[in-house]
């Protein structure tokens, strides 16, 4: 499946969606960063994956911020659902690079949570 990048003419943020077919490629498409409708198609170079092998070990990280915004963006689009405000507030700060221990500790923080340890003696 395609994946087209797109910008995002109010917010000016590049982005890329995994598009089903070519037909789906301009009908009803919102950038996941303002939520406008306004984008642009660009032009970019393709590629191909030959797999695992291909793809740089940091990006296949479980902990690479990039590498999760993708993968709940991805999951949110595909769901059809809104999950709310604070799922996008994660994301948005993965998409900057912030780490998720600093998004969950300061997510712990606002909730007011008490920090715990855990059976195996790490604290939360």
């Amino acid at each position: 499946m395609p994946i087209y990048e797109y910008l995002c003419s109010p917010c000016e943020k590049r982005i890329s969606m995994l598009i089903r077919s070519y037909d789906e490629s301009n009908k009803g498409l919102i950038c996941p960063s303002c939520g406008d409708s306004d984008l642009r198609r660009l032009v970019s170079a393709p590629s191909i994956s030959y797999g695992k092998t291909n793809s740089p070990k940091q990006s296949q990280s479980p902990n690479n911020p990039h590498l999760l915004a993708k993968t709940m963006r991805s999951s949110m689009r595909k769901s059809g659902l809104d999950y709310g405000n604070e799922f996008k507030e994660v994301a948005h700060r993965l998409e900057k690079g912030e780490s998720p221990k600093s998004i969950e500790n300061t997510l712990r923080k606002r909730s007011g949570e008490k920090p715990h340890m855990c059976p195996d003696g790490h604290v939360h």
